[in-house]
């Protein structure tokens, strides 16, 4: 009886460890199937951006010394018409403004002599 029981067990212990062993190995290979397809995917988009790149290149380096160039040019006029603008504005001479003031500054004549 004990003998009956103990390949009981071992049948039991070995179908458990056989199905465990399947769900790991299961697992494990939709894990790595994932992987694998994220891979292939960014794969695929890589090359693609690569063979993009030297159009986005040759564009670049096309436009940035224009951009460059611009920026100079637009510098260099808001440089010169702000000094401008203030060299102007230091040539004109200002006069102080008139106050009037509450006492006559000569008296008023009487109109005896």
């Amino acid at each position: 009886m004990l003998a009956g029981m103990a390949e009981m067990l071992s049948d039991t212990f070995g179908a458990a460890l056989r199905s465990g062993m399947f769900m790991l190995g299961l697992v494990i290979g939709c894990l790595l199937g994932a992987a694998y397809a994220k891979m292939r995917r960014a794969w695929r988009d890589w090359r693609t951006v690569k063979h993009s790149v030297p159009g986005f290149r040759k564009t670049a380096f096309r436009t940035v010394p224009r951009v460059i160039r611009f920026g100079a040019i637009a510098g260099t006029v808001g440089i010169v018409a702000v000094a401008g603008f203030s060299a102007a504005a230091e040539e004109v001479p200002t006069q102080p403004a008139s106050v009037p003031s509450a006492v006559p500054s000569s008296p008023a004549p009487s109109g005896r002599r």
